[in-house]
């Protein structure tokens, strides 16, 4: 996003999948606030990823679940997505 705001330009949205597993504590904290950061500037920031610590940082939470009938998404209130991040076991999704 800096590098494109050097060159006279403006990202407005920014896609992020996964990624993160890498980091360690202090840098994913970094990463996390620096994409706040970019939200709170009027940006649109989506993040992909299955990690709690990812998970918790974001009030705003699309659920994906898959089956054999085929995908299903929704938008998660706060208090599932207080639950989602709290249960180690919900569905294998947060590491």
């Amino acid at each position: 996003m800096e590098l494109t705001s050097r060159g006279g330009g403006r990202v407005e949205a920014l896609f992020l999948d996964e990624g993160f597993g890498s980091l360690d504590t202090n840098i994913l904290g970094d990463a996390l606030e620096a994409l706040t950061r970019q939200a709170s500037g009027g940006r649109l920031v989506a993040v992909i990823s299955h990690m709690r610590d990812v998970a918790e940082n974001f009030d705003n939470v699309l659920l994906v679940t898959r089956s054999l009938g085929g995908s299903q998404a929704r938008w998660l209130t706060s208090a599932e997505r207080d639950q989602l991040v709290t249960d180690e076991l919900t569905s294998g999704l947060l590491t």
